[in-house]
């Protein structure tokens, strides 16, 4: 089986309140949908563990609890875990958000605005 890089993250676009939610503040949009989009995210994570599909996990590990649940999970499935952190100066990580943020606003007309609690 072969997904496109990043494909779900592009599950949002599928939310059916996310359009009119980026009509009306891009900027919040995605909070609003945050809570359905990471239920999708887990049971596509679930499936794939169910049927051995090797995944790439990327997030922001604000969850520790779902995060060690999550790698337990995949370590009793039987998958080889192996987890990576980045470590950014919060300085860094707001102007890496307003970039791209800014990036999306002129090449597409909206963007997504991530909290800084996320």
């Amino acid at each position: 089986m072969h997904l496109p890089r990043h494909w779900l993250k592009h599950l949002r676009q599928f939310h059916p309140h996310y359009a009119s939610l980026v009509e009306q503040d891009d900027k919040t949009a995605a909070f609003y949908t945050d809570r359905d989009t990471g239920s999708w995210i887990e049971m596509a994570i679930a499936e794939a563990t169910q049927l051995g599909i090797s995944v790439v996990i990327e997030g922001t590990m604000r969850d520790q609890d779902k995060v060690a649940a999550t790698l337990k999970a995949l370590r009793a499935a039987g998958f080889e875990v192996d987890a990576r952190a980045l470590a950014v100066h919060h300085c860094m990580s707001v102007q890496g958000i307003l970039m791209r943020y800014e990036g999306q606003k002129q090449d597409r007309g909206w963007a997504r605005m991530t909290t800084d609690a996320a």
